[in-house]
């Protein structure tokens, strides 16, 4: 009998130590659950604050560009945009944990941004100029759209080094500049918000990089296929590599199909283009030591290096410098034209003065000889196309490639406008129209378009 208790005891004592096992297991699991949802809000947030600024900073170049337009098509296309990016802050906005309440005058501004446009729109589609009132409006949304983006990144930034959290607290803190510990995120966007509060009622790597992969590539038309030990020797050509260095990488297909080379002592990676054998692509290392040359010596070693590979006629346009290497934007000239199209990048160490990267995917995509680059309106009738806010300081004929995946030959001004920023502006040279406008951005690193 004492032993029927003991086998009951030790039964009862084995089924609540499973069942302690099962709530323990459950437990863990519930909680690594719940973990695991918490990042995934949590990273759902981050992408949507970065968004929001990215769609604010969007619509702030928009409202700039709007101000120098004179015609009635880049008008249209200009509201389009920013009509777009003020749909998608809203979705944003949608995303972070903040009542509408507190956002009333944000929600506002992206309501009337995109109508204010539109009705800018309409009225040069009827040929009727943009009053001095309306002007005035332009500055003051420009204003906002400014210091809206302004307090945004600075919330990007304060979330990124960890002192600003999603996470909800009752402490109140009146500024983002304050010394918390700890800023909690509703406090942080309403901060943002003042920027609104007396607001009234109403890329570099140069313009066209991300077109420039958008058809079949021109340059291997018809060319034959060459083998892997042509490409072998292509690709040490190009990378200054001896052959034995080089390891087979695996091909590349799609439209560039490609052998892939690598050299693991050198930290290269080598495209070969399998009809034709052009040089695709080059990576190298990212990073250089202390500069020994100036930005014009480096310009001037990668023309060189182009030179040296049968490939003339280049012009370089755009450049920008990161931890001492120089990358610079190459673009063919034929007949005194600058082709934006058929582009090359190249990466020079600004230590060492040698090549170490190179993206000739653009030119390769791209180049060919065309057979009319004679513009139709003179230089001086397309610059009554110009908004009477802007001066003139140069003007090139450049062929440019539309959002269709065409190209058109434009004049490219590059103009002064209010308070000395300068802007690119191209007219199409057989209608008069604009095709684009672009901010020049000066800084230590080069300069760059937007």
């Amino acid at each position: 009998m004492v032993i029927k208790s003991k086998r009951n005891l030790v039964r009862i004592i084995s089924f609540i130590c499973a069942a302690v096992v099962a709530l323990s297991a459950a437990a863990i699991s519930n909680y690594a659950r719940a973990q695991q949802l918490e990042r995934i809000n949590t990273n759902s947030r981050q992408r949507a604050l970065t968004e929001l600024t990215t769609c604010i900073s969007n619509i702030q170049q928009g409202l700039s560009k709007e101000y120098y337009t004179a015609t009635a098509p880049m008008a249209e296309k200009l509201s389009s945009e920013i009509w777009r990016e003020a749909t998608q802050a809203k979705s944003c906005l949608s995303v972070l944990p903040v009542s509408d309440i507190l956002l009333e005058n944000t929600f506002k501004f992206l309501s009337q941004v995109g109508a204010f446009c539109s009705s800018l729109s309409e009225k040069a589609a009827r040929g009727e100029k943009i009053s001095e009132e309306e002007y005035e409006s332009l500055t003051e949304l420009i204003k906002y759209s400014k210091e809206l983006t302004s307090r945004l990144e600075t919330m990007c930034a304060y979330l990124e080094n960890g002192s600003l959290t999603f996470e909800s607290t009752e402490e109140a803190v009146e500024t983002m500049s304050d010394e918390a510990d700890s800023l909690n995120f509703e406090t942080a966007i309403s901060d943002a918000e003042q920027a609104l509060v007396d607001y009234p009622t109403l890329i570099y790597d140069g313009p066209f990089s991300d077109h420039i992969l958008q058809k079949e590539p021109e340059m291997i038309k018809g060319k034959e296929e060459i083998s892997e030990a042509a490409a072998t020797e292509a690709a040490a050509d190009f990378s200054g590599i001896a052959i034995e260095k080089l390891k087979r990488g695996e091909d590349e297909n799609g439209s560039l199909a490609s052998y892939t080379f690598s050299s693991e002592e050198d930290g290269v990676v080598i495209s070969i283009t399998k009809r034709g054998g052009y040089l695709s692509y080059m990576l190298g290392s990212s990073y250089a030591g202390v500069a020994k040359l100036s930005e014009e010596e480096a310009v001037e070693r990668g023309l060189d290096y182009l030179e040296s590979h049968g490939i003339n006629n280049m012009k370089e346009s755009y450049y920008s410098i990161n931890d001492g290497i120089c990358t610079v934007n190459y673009a063919y000239v034929q007949n005194g034209v600058i082709c934006y199209s058929d582009l090359i990048k190249i990466s020079v160490a600004m230590d060492t003065g040698k090549v170490i990267s190179v993206d000739a995917r653009g030119y390769l995509v791209n180049h060919f000889a065309r057979t009319d680059v004679n513009p139709a309106l003179t230089a001086e009738n397309a610059e009554k196309s110009l908004s009477p806010y802007l001066t003139v300081k140069d003007v090139k004929t450049a062929v440019i490639p539309t959002d269709s995946g065409k190209e058109v030959l434009c004049y490219e001004f590059w103009c002064e406008g209010i308070g000395s920023e300068e802007l690119l502006v191209y007219i199409n040279a057989a209608t008069g129209e604009e095709e684009n406008i672009y901010f020049l951005l000066y800084g230590d690193n080069g300069i760059l378009v937007r």
